[in-house]
C-alpha cells in the first residue's frame, strides 16, 4: 500500500468534509424536529396484526436510525479534518502552498501558476511536491510504503 496515494485522496476530500461537518449538523437538526414533532401511539385503537408495528414507529425508528448514522458520520468527518489540518501546520508556508495549489484549491495549470509566484522551474515545483507530499505522509502516518 502506497499511504502517499491515501494522503493525496484525503488532501482532495478535505474541504468537502470541512463543508459537511456544517451539512450534516444541520440535517441532524432538522430530524431531531421531524423527530419531536411525529405524532404519537394512539392506545385506543385496536392493534394492527401483521409486523406489530405502526407507521408511526416505523417513521420514528428510521429517523432515530439516521440520527445515529449522521452523527457517526460527523463525528468520524471532523476527526478527520482536525487530523489534516494539524498535520498542514507541519509545513513550511512554501510547502502549505504547494499542497494548496496541487491538491486542495486544485487550482488550473497549478504547476505553471506556482512555478510564476515561487519564481521556480516547473520542474523544480514538481520535486518540491514530492517533498511536501512525503513529509505530510510521514507526518499523517510514519511511513510512505507498506
Amino acid at each position: 500500500m502506497k499511504w502517499q496515494n491515501i494522503v493525496i485522496e484525503e488532501l482532495e476530500h478535505h474541504h468537502s468534509k470541512i463543508n459537511s461537518l456544517e451539512n450534516i449538523k444541520s440535517k441532524i437538526e432538522n430530524l431531531e424536529c421531524k423527530k419531536s414533532s411525529l405524532k404519537g401511539a394512539q392506545y385506543d385503537r385496536v392493534p394492527c396484526t401483521g409486523s406489530g408495528g405502526t407507521h408511526w414507529e416505523d417513521n420514528l425508528l428510521n429517523t432515530i436510525t439516521e440520527i445515529d448514522r449522521l452523527k457517526a458520520t460527523y463525528r468520524q468527518n471532523k476527526r478527520d479534518v482536525e487530523r489534516i489540518s494539524k498535520s498542514l501546520t507541519k509545513l513550511t508556508p512554501q510547502e502549505y502552498k504547494i499542497i494548496d495549489g496541487f491538491f486542495l484549491s486544485k487550482r488550473k495549470n497549478n504547476a505553471y501558476e506556482l512555478s510564476r509566484e515561487l519564481k521556480y522551474e516547473k520542474s523544480h515545483i514538481y520535486n518540491l511536491k514530492e517533498c511536501a507530499l512525503r513529509k505530510l505522509t510521514m507526518e499523517l502516518y510514519g511511513r510512505e510504503e507498506v
